[in-house]
């Protein structure tokens, strides 16, 4: 490092320097904290918005379930149906027996015995309708806004 100039223009610059840095790490710590304090207001706006998302969707979903148990009607309205799929009730005993029996496999292996068990040992299954509730990933495009997103956001509840 090369000094230039005299020691008190040296001393002069490195006290301007040090009050510089000074003054950025107070500028930075104040901005730190004020972001620290800002994020977490939006962090708990986060949580709790969230929360209420899952506690929206699990009654849309018991809704749209217990309306079609009553009606029968798979689309409910728009961007909310019910799917009935079908699944297999069995005896996973008897049918690890089967396996067993017709050389399928040493342990039950659900997903091809499922594939195979209405065919080839319908005695031991029965169908059974299962309803699933689903809702359009883009609903929120089928329904205008009633409340302003900031506001929900802000309060954590609607």
């Amino acid at each position: 490092m090369e000094a230039t100039g005299s020691i008190t223009e040296l001393a002069q610059q490195l006290a301007d320097a040090r009050r510089a840095a000074s003054y950025a790490d107070a500028v930075y710590r104040g901005r730190y904290i004020l972001a620290m304090e800002t994020i977490g207001e939006f962090t708990e706006a986060k949580i709790a918005t969230a929360e209420l998302l899952g506690k929206a969707e699990v009654a849309l979903r018991m809704a749209a379930l217990l309306r079609w148990q009553e009606t029968g009607e798979k689309h409910l309205a728009p961007g909310v149906e019910v799917r009935v799929g079908v699944s297999l009730v069995y005896d996973a005993q008897a049918a690890f027996k089967w396996a067993l029996d017709h050389k399928v496999a040493l342990s039950l292996d659900k997903k091809v015995f499922e594939k195979v068990a209405s065919a080839s040992c319908p005695e031991l299954v029965t169908l059974e309708d299962k309803p699933v509730a689903t809702i359009a990933t883009g609903l929120e495009t089928l329904y205008p806004a009633t409340v302003a997103p900031e506001k929900v956001a802000a309060n954590g509840k609607e």
